[in-house]
């Protein structure tokens, strides 16, 4: 995982990264690590690098807090790659400061910026920045009128109308006029802005495919993946955009190669393990048992879903939905 600190130990049997303020003092490592990345990538003629945006993680796990400004400062380092930003977490940012930066990024690179989006699901980090958390984002749709005025100032440049999080621009005098309308300076030049969301549990497909938003799925299995690439298809539809199946959707998939089945599976057992006890507390690792019965409820925090997987998953006996 690009952005994360090196880990003396991994697994199982290491210990839960609860406590790792005294190892920051390398955190600034992850920044050399992600150009020298990059230029390989570049290199050798990959598409693009995707990094994912998080806060005060001493932890060690994602140490990259602004994707726009990384991208921008790795495509000055590199011929044609892109990078993508997986997710800017939108109750974290006001609107037009994001919008002005992609603009930017968009113009300093020549397009090399992808835009992403996300509600957050660490209330670590979204309450510390004065959003609301993400039960409350899925519960009152904080995450829709939000990305209303962030997809409003990014795609057409003006923001209007007020709505009930944000009054942009706020009804202010200037110049001897009452101010009623702003214009976004400077505005990307690649339009209309290519824009991806993660999907987590499926409950922002409808939102994503009435504003053409491509898709990202990642940790899920092929029964999940399956239903959810339909689903998208299906509402695409349903407001005008015909789209073939698996249009506009990345998969993302760890893999493993070795001699043999079992000797990938125990070289890879460690690294499985360390991104069980971080991602399962969250509700992002879903696993079905040997007849096919899921455990645990996609999306839904569960903080002792780690002790209960990691013992099911020694024998390897789950597998992902």
């Amino acid at each position: 995982m690009l952005g994360r600190l090196s880990l003396k130990t991994s697994g199982g049997m290491a210990p839960q990264r609860t406590r790792g303020a005294t190892r920051m003092n390398g955190s600034s490592k992850v920044f050399g690590m992600a150009e020298e990345v990059a230029v390989l990538m570049d290199e050798l003629g990959f598409y693009a690098l995707w990094t994912a945006e998080h806060h005060f993680q001493h932890e060690g796990y994602e140490c990259f807090p602004n994707l726009i400004l990384l991208g921008t400062h790795l495509a000055s380092r590199t011929k044609r790659l892109k990078f993508g930003c997986g997710f800017n977490i939108v109750p974290m940012w006001h609107p037009l400061r994001l919008a002005e930066d992609y603009a930017m990024a968009d113009i300093l690179t020549g397009g090399r910026v992808i835009f992403g989006i996300g509600r957050g699901y660490h209330t670590r980090e979204v309450e510390t920045f004065g959003g609301a958390n993400a039960g409350q984002c899925r519960q009152h749709g904080t995450l829709r009128r939000a990305d209303g005025s962030h997809l409003q100032g990014v795609q057409r440049g003006v923001v209007l109308p007020p709505g009930k999080h944000y009054t942009l621009p706020p009804r202010v005098p200037y110049r001897g006029y009452e101010l009623r309308e702003i214009t976004l300076v400077p505005r990307p030049i690649h339009r209309p802005v290519e824009i991806w969301q993660p999907v987590a549990s499926g409950r922002s497909i409808d939102f994503m495919a009435k504003h053409s938003i491509k898709g990202m799925l990642a940790l899920n299995g092929e029964k999940l993946t399956d239903r959810i690439m339909h689903q998208y298809q299906e509402l695409s539809a349903k407001y005008g955009r015909q789209v073939q199946l698996g249009q506009d959707m990345c998969l993302g998939m760890g893999f493993c190669i070795d001699e043999t089945q079992q000797k990938a599976i125990e070289r890879v057992r460690p690294y499985h393990d360390e991104r069980y006890k971080w991602f399962a507390t969250f509700g992002f690792v879903r696993y079905t048992d040997e007849q096919g019965t899921p455990l645990g409820t996609p999306g839904t925090p569960d903080p002792h879903a780690y002790h209960r997987g990691w013992r099911a998953t020694k024998s390897l006996a789950l597998r992902p939905t």
